[in-house]
């Protein structure tokens, strides 16, 4: 198992529709590195209503080293009932981790990290199951705000799309409902 080590106030991003405080989550994921504002951007804040979030870290921190086929198979050998998480998320091919994020794996195999006891983990850029670019280096922080200061919020500087009724029934969207007149047609 590998374990990497960050420093206090590096900076991290975030994009969803809240107000960034991220008040009672159990864990949170960030990007981070030369280029996040810009990921973050593009792959995240694609919805009307989103927002770019920033954070510094607080402290130091030593953090799980997901690229490593070690610190995987330490992870599955912790817990059978999520190996297959792990396994979905964090898969080892020809000797190598290869990264496939789905939301409903992803967040088991946080609970997993945390439950343990470990600040989070740290995700270099790795090689995508499927087709030949990376998916984007990645850090996962458990109790984040213990970990992490909030500096501000942006709207990004992009169109947005509007939202989905998918995406608006599972955000924080609170909208209240305008009387409608009903109109006939003769």
């Amino acid at each position: 198992m590998n374990v990497i080590n960050l420093n206090k106030n590096i900076p991290l991003f975030r994009a969803n529709s809240t107000n960034g405080k991220m008040t009672n989550r159990n864990y949170a994921y960030f990007i981070f590195g030369e280029d996040a504002v810009n990921l973050v951007t593009n792959q995240y804040a694609k919805i009307e209503g989103n927002k770019i979030h920033q954070y510094k870290l607080s402290k130091p921190l030593t953090l799980l080293y997901m690229g490593d086929v070690k610190t995987i198979n330490f992870l599955k050998s912790k817990d059978p009932s999520v190996e297959y998480s792990i396994n979905k998320t964090f898969r080892i091919r020809n000797g190598q981790v290869i990264r496939k994020s789905k939301l409903e794996y992803d967040l088991k195999v946080a609970k997993l990290i945390c439950k343990l006891g470990y600040d989070g983990y740290y995700a270099p850029p790795l090689p995508k199951k499927y087709g030949t670019t990376s998916f984007h280096q990645e850090i996962m922080l458990c109790k984040p705000m213990d970990k992490v200061n909030y500096i501000n919020s942006i709207v990004p500087f992009k169109p947005l799309k509007p939202i989905s009724l998918k995406n608006f029934n599972n955000s924080n969207y609170k909208f209240e409902e305008s009387p409608r007149k009903k109109h006939r047609l003769s």
